[in-house]
């Protein structure tokens, strides 16, 4: 388990657990709202058996950092989420090519994510 920060300054950041080998395509499950990656824990032997797995918690959820909300409607809402899982996947380094897995509130939010960074 690793803090992968989402912000210039390293303060704020989403809990990733890494799992199985880097050779096997890249698949990052995502939990609901107000959920955590440990959502995923009993299926997590049998997909790392096909997959590289990319486990996060949401910022704000689970064992990830409380930034200070400040959003006042659902488009400053989209571009904070937004803003910080982009900056998340730069900071994975390597995380170009990889699939989505997403439960409820998480499925919106990396489906928006995928609309604006295909």
């Amino acid at each position: 388990m690793k803090k992968v920060y989402t912000d210039d300054d390293n303060v704020n950041y989403m809990t990733t657990i890494v799992v199985g080998d880097g050779s096997k395509p890249k698949l990052v499950l995502v939990h609901g709202f107000g959920g955590s990656g440990a959502l995923y824990y009993r299926v997590l032997k049998g997909l790392a058996e096909h997959f590289h797995l990319i486990v996060i918690d949401l910022i704000g959820m689970g064992s990830s950092s409380r930034p200070v909300w400040e959003c006042r409607n659902g488009a400053e809402a989209d571009a904070f989420f937004m803003a910080a899982i982009e900056k998340w996947r730069q900071n994975m380094g390597d995380l170009t090519d990889f699939a989505i897995a997403a439960h409820s509130y998480g499925g919106y939010i990396f489906g928006t994510y995928a609309a604006m960074y295909p």
